[in-house]
């Protein structure tokens, strides 16, 4: 079995940026997903705007960090809602998820004898 892995855990600004910036690029003329939603138009702006303000600290600008917080979080909800689309509209076939930039992995399998099953 496959499940869609959004890859978002523990990950850094720079990492999230490129994320949304590879989904962008393989969604943008994909005719799986015609009407994605969240718009890709969306997601690119709070992109664009997350890397801004992401530059403005790396120059010193310090008090922009409760704003670049605010758009991370914001930017990586907008990553999951689209790839709850991308599961939807594909249904769940892993090729067609994979064509649209997310991460399909395999869900491990419990092992029979991991699980004790006991009476009483």
């Amino acid at each position: 079995m496959k499940y869609l892995n959004h890859g978002l855990a523990e990950i850094s600004t720079n990492e999230l940026l490129e994320k949304s910036n590879h989904i962008l690029e393989m969604m943008s003329e994909n005719t799986h997903f015609t009407q994605p939603y969240p718009s890709l138009s969306e997601i690119s702006n709070i992109t664009q705007e997350l890397a801004s303000i992401q530059e403005k600290i790396d120059n010193g600008y310090r008090n922009q960090i409760p704003l670049l917080q605010e758009k991370f979080v914001c930017l990586k909800r907008k990553i999951k809602q689209l790839g709850t689309y991308v599961v939807l509209k594909s249904q769940g076939n892993p090729f067609i998820v994979k064509s649209s930039g997310y991460i399909v992995s395999d869900v491990p399998e419990v092992k029979s004898d991991s699980v004790q099953i006991t009476e009483e």
